[in-house]
């Protein structure tokens, strides 16, 4: 059975994890489970982090990740919206050792 990573209780806690028990931490055991990677964040504040997508991008706890630089560190090139041509933007995601 995988180990479920811990979710930031501290702060703001997003809808999807609101409990009607404030002193009750949220079930988030389905999460650790999905054989997908999931990150979940509200802007630059980072939540949740699965085992898939620590092992993805080979970071060992979200914390290790928000002190490399949280989102701006998983991603090889900033992304600009500003482009209206109707091109496709692909984000290349970045490695903690630098492959993309």
């Amino acid at each position: 059975r995988l180990p479920v990573p811990p979710l930031k209780l501290e702060g703001f806690v997003p809808s999807a994890f609101s409990t009607a028990d404030d002193n009750k931490a949220p079930d988030i055991s389905i999460l650790g489970k999905l054989p997908v990677p999931l990150l979940i964040h509200s802007g630059d504040d980072l939540h949740y982090a699965n085992e898939e997508f620590l092992s993805l991008t080979g970071y060992d706890t979200l914390d290790q990740l928000e002190d490399a630089g949280g989102l701006d560190a998983l991603f090889a090139d900033p992304y600009d919206g500003s482009a209206s041509d109707g091109t496709d933007h692909a984000l290349r995601l970045k490695t903690r050792d630098g492959q993309e």
